[in-house]
């Protein structure tokens, strides 16, 4: 059975049908093709089996829908020999002729026969313990074996017989065999599958085909697939035989797979539909108005609607699935394309847009063009759209004229900035990287080796390497080093240097106050706190101007160091949990809105520590669960070393002594691999912890 991740509360309710006593009773499982209805109906299936209940199957086929009574066949493979005998002649005779198993003697026998004996039979099944009709594709079944499956469930009265149906639908259809008619609504349950999770879509990547995006492509892949787990896999095939980057601003490739079926839909229609859903597909905000102001008179809007492939949703007009998109883009050409993004850029009002549709329509770089892509990615990071900046950024890169350097650099840095914030941490070590090999030394290559830091994974002494670097590079810009000695800080604090940590730390205050930014100065005083925090050397009123200068501020750019975050962290280490959790949960929220995902991982670390310091076990479980799925996707190291302690820990307080030692010991091995001396204290002290719990004393004093 296929790995289901993401369906909890799918689960729940088929789990919930299985184990009811009320029968009869019919669960359909609908949603469109390949949202993952067969895996669910699969796993109820075995469930009612598990349960020593007798299970009928039958998975129909679309090329099996003119086959009579093939269905039936299937449902009743198994068991025919030993019901048939017990069946009254009529219907035993009209029976074993529907599945082929009596040649026919006079009349064809009489649906209203077949249709009883299917019920005749139910019920002698029924009386064992209980049985199920599974079908999975149930739109697939012939029509005789819908018509006697539909006559005996009118006739059940109180038998204990369920009905399990996978369904494809879109959602407008009557419930097939006529259900609604038959079963009252205590007794008949429609589960509607919807799309995956972003995180739910990245486990079930990793489960299925082993392999894990940057979070930017991720969500390109989530959007083009609709949440769709089978387009989105087959995506992923594609993408992941690509070597290199994907290029932002490109449509996503069709797969083979999805190909032909995408393309012959498409192929049949006029050359203006194809024109209109190129057109709906290129628009950001496609609206009817947009449309025809871009094609003219020959926008065929109507004719889109009619053929199923486009709908009205007021003014807004929609592809009925992401993959039509790409389809039809290929269908019309490039030329075509950049001929319609100039006529786009033109018709949009929003920035965004239009500077992505120059940037689509141009030919070569672009100063103008660069300049709104750069305007347009900081706008995108106000709002918190952080994968939109980094897209935008290196779009702007891109266009901009080779003979333009100060540009040139002046968005790398931008672009590696925004990869960071984003949680595409590979791209942001290649664009900074490739920064720093052609700049001389000086304040601008002090900022690509400082962002470069934060990025590094092979350990923290290589981070301080880099960030001594940057320090001794960026001189005379007091700005700079003030957010290059507080973030050596921390890096000398993971190392176990607190001496050196604090030094650090408090020379950014020092260096902040004399710039007169109140923002850096709020940063580099929530550092300092933060670090005191953890040593309970507290200067006195430190925290509280930093709060003060939080709350006449607008924004701040590092959320998981915010003021707020720390005094979460002070109450919750004086066991105030409950007067904690706001200010954390305050500073999570702000790193989501802002799109934060570096922030948002390591405040989920003290989420979870926060809840399971409360006895919040299912909680404290979740946030380390979310905080590992964002460190994953930003290939991250040090937060999943962190993260994996977190969930180790709960786990061990749960009595889940192998799960926690499998997580400790891995989070103990990355964290001696970067050298963090913080966790790999947390993650020794959940092994002896478990060794304690399992009664084995002399490997707990050793780890301990």
């Amino acid at each position: 059975m296929s790995v289901i991740v993401g369906r909890e509360r799918e689960r729940a309710l088929l789990r919930t049908f299985v184990e009811s006593r009320e029968r009869p009773a019919a669960c359909v499982i609908q949603g469109e093709a390949g949202i993952g209805k067969t895996v669910l109906w699969e796993e109820a299936v075995a469930r009612m089996r598990s349960r020593s209940e007798r299970v009928l199957t039958c998975r129909a086929s679309e090329a099996e829908t003119t086959l009579a009574f093939s269905g039936l066949a299937d449902l009743l493979a198994d068991v025919a020999t030993g019901i048939l005998p017990r069946l009254p002649p009529p219907q035993r005779h009209a029976l074993a002729v529907a599945l082929l198993l009596e040649t026919p003697a006079g009349a064809p026998p009489d649906e209203r026969a077949i249709g009883a004996a299917l019920l005749a039979s139910l019920q002698q099944l029924a009386g064992k313990g209980g049985v199920v009709v599974a079908v999975d594709d149930v739109q697939w079944l012939d029509p005789a074996s819908a018509s006697a499956l539909a006559f005996a469930a009118r006739r059940l009265d109180d038998a204990p017989v369920a009905l399990l149906l996978a369904w494809r639908t879109s959602g407008d259809e009557p419930l097939p065999l006529e259900l609604s008619r038959v079963f009252p609504d205590g007794r008949l349950s429609r589960l509607v599958v919807g799309p995956l999770s972003l995180g739910a879509l990245h486990r079930l990547l990793r489960a299925r085909l082993d392999v894990s995006f940057p979070r930017p492509l991720l969500r390109r892949i989530h959007e083009a697939a609709g949440g769709n787990p089978f387009y989105a896999l087959e995506l992923a095939r594609v993408l992941g035989e690509q070597s290199g980057r994907f290029p932002p601003g490109e449509p996503l490739p069709v797969p083979a797979t999805l190909h032909e079926l995408v393309r012959d839909r498409i192929a049949t229609q006029t050359a203006a539909v194809r024109e209109t859903l190129a057109a709906v597909a290129l628009a950001a905000s496609p609206s009817v108005a947009i449309v025809e102001t871009a094609l003219g008179p020959s926008a065929a809007i109507d004719e889109a609607i009619e053929a199923g492939l486009l709908r009205l949703d007021g003014p807004r007009l929609e592809l009925t699935h992401p993959l039509l998109g790409p389809g039809a883009l290929a269908a019309v050409g490039p030329p075509r394309r950049r001929a319609m993004h100039r006529i786009l850029a033109t018709v949009v009002e929003d920035p965004e847009a239009r500077a992505r549709h120059l940037a689509a329509a141009a030919d070569g770089p672009s100063s103008e063009v660069a300049q709104a892509l750069e305007d347009a990615a900081c706008a995108a990071a106000a709002r918190g759209a952080t994968d939109a900046a980094a897209d935008l950024a290196e779009l702007a890169l891109d266009l901009t004229p080779v003979e333009a350097e100060r540009e040139r650099v002046r968005r790398q840095l931008a672009a590696g900035d925004y990869s960071i914030r984003c949680g595409a941490m590979p791209r942001a070590r290649e664009l900074l990287q490739a920064t720093i090999e052609r700049l001389p030394p000086g304040r601008d290559r002090a900022q690509a080796l400082f962002g470069l830091a934060s990025t590094e994974e092979s350990g923290f002494d290589v981070n301080v390497r880099l960030l001594e670097q940057a320090l001794a590079e960026a001189d005379g810009d007091e700005a700079l080093q003030a957010d290059i000695e507080h973030v050596l800080g921390v890096a000398y604090y993971l190392l176990g240097d607190t001496e050196r940590g604090y030094a650090h730390d408090r020379a950014a205050v020092e260096r902040a106050r004399r710039t007169n930014d109140p923002v850096l100065l709020v940063r580099c005083l929530a550092s300092l706190a933060h670090f005191e925090t953890y040593s309970g050397d507290l200067t006195t009123g430190l925290l509280e101007e930093a709060l003060e200068l939080e709350q006449q501020l607008d924004g701040l750019p590092d959320y998981y160091d915010s003021p707020s975050a720390v005094m979460g962290l002070r109450l919750m280490y004086a066991d105030r949990v409950d007067e904690g959790r706001p200010y954390l949960e305050h500073a999570y929220r702000k790193a989501l809105d802002a799109g934060d995902e570096h922030a948002r991982a390591g405040l989920l670390l003290h989420l979870s520590e926060l809840e399971h310091r409360a006895g919040r076990w299912p909680q404290a479980r979740d946030h380390a669960e979310e905080g590992l799925q964002l460190s994953e996707q930003s290939d991250y190291p040090q937060a999943r070393s962190a993260l994996l302690y977190c969930r180790a820990n709960v786990d061990a307080h749960l009595g889940r002594l192998e799960a926690a030692r499998a997580d400790a010991e891995e989070g103990l091995a990355m964290a001696r691999a970067s050298g963090d001396e913080i966790f790999a204290i947390q993650n020794l002290a959940v092994l002896g912890f478990v060794e304690v719990s399992a009664g084995d004393y002399a490997a707990a004093a050793e780890l301990l």
